[in-house]
């Protein structure tokens, strides 16, 4: 790519591996500062005057750059940045494909011993200084998404449907099933299964002795409530004894409810049964707004 200036704006489709294929475009273009260096999905607006570059996605492209980087030793820094990608910073395509440009460039020296190259070697290695804003961000981004994959890991709940199909919703706030897919798909490989993003319109689809996939554009039918999915009798039955034991378990004197919110988050305790209201669980033993903040 031919380009001559101090900026340069790379548009890319908003996935991952578009991402890699920008930042592996921006990584050649050595005369631009690496903050001159900007990730644009479509999505985004254009700004005026702005001259962009639209980066053809390539999947084997991308594959290679990543297996390339992570032969000189990136593979965990690389990782990091795609669970950066994956969280709900708002800055995160900008930051994540400045690192990742980083990466390349250094994994370029490391494999060809290209000392000319002007910029610092190894900051890249362990992601280690937090001094750099785009690392840091990076680096912040990653530890929030990572943490609301192992809440969302222990607090998804499924309902099995009148269909057979095992069925869970979840509204996270970072995009997390690309992150928890292998691990329920190892968890329940016997299991029809889809673990449904309300908020992104994406679901997780797992069939028994098949890979597991996401797939996109995923909604409820004619405006239905997760509420209203048909579900087996022997289901509610379940839930019924789930919530029953989950009440008679419950010391009052020990009730924490500030506690109990770190640990399972509010905004979560709709997809779970044992939170719900009704007959079975005293409406009295769930916090109010004012009791946890």
């Amino acid at each position: 790519m031919e380009y001559a200036g101090k900026h340069a704006v790379m548009r890319f489709d908003g996935s991952f591996a578009g991402l890699l294929c920008a930042a592996g475009e921006a990584s050649t273009l050595t005369a631009v500062p690496r903050y001159g260096l900007y990730f644009k999905s479509q999505a985004e607006d254009e700004e005026l005057f702005e001259e962009s570059f639209f980066i053809r996605t390539d999947q084997e492209r991308a594959r290679k750059i990543w297996k390339d980087a992570a032969a000189q030793g990136y593979a965990a820094s690389l990782g990091t940045c795609f669970d950066a990608y994956c969280s709900d910073s708002p800055g995160r395509n900008n930051h994540t494909g400045r690192v990742l440009c980083t990466i390349l460039r250094e994994a370029a020296v490391s494999a060809h011993g290209a000392a000319e190259l002007s910029f610092a070697r190894g900051t890249a290695a362990g992601l280690s200084d937090l001094g750099d804003p785009d690392i840091f961000s990076v680096v912040t981004a990653a530890r929030r998404c990572r943490n609301q994959v192992q809440k969302m890991s222990g607090l998804i709940r499924f309902s099995e449907l009148a269909d057979g199909l095992w069925y869970s919703a979840i509204s996270p706030d970072c995009d997390v099933l690309p992150l928890i897919a292998r691990h329920f798909a190892l968890r329940f490989a016997s299991q029809s299964f889809m673990i449904h993003d309300l908020r992104r319109s994406t679901a997780i689809v797992h069939e028994p002795g098949t890979a597991w996939h996401i797939v996109g554009g995923v909604s409820l039918p004619n405006g239905m409530r997760v509420s209203d999915l048909p579900c087996t009798e022997k289901e509610f039955l379940i839930r019924e004894s789930w919530r029953r034991y989950f009440s008679s378990i419950a010391i009052e004197a020990r009730r924490n409810p500030r506690l109990q919110a770190s640990f399972m988050p509010k905004k979560y305790w709709a997809g779970l049964p044992e939170m719900c209201h009704d007959t079975v669980v005293d409406d009295s033993r769930l916090p109010s707004k004012k009791e946890v903040p």
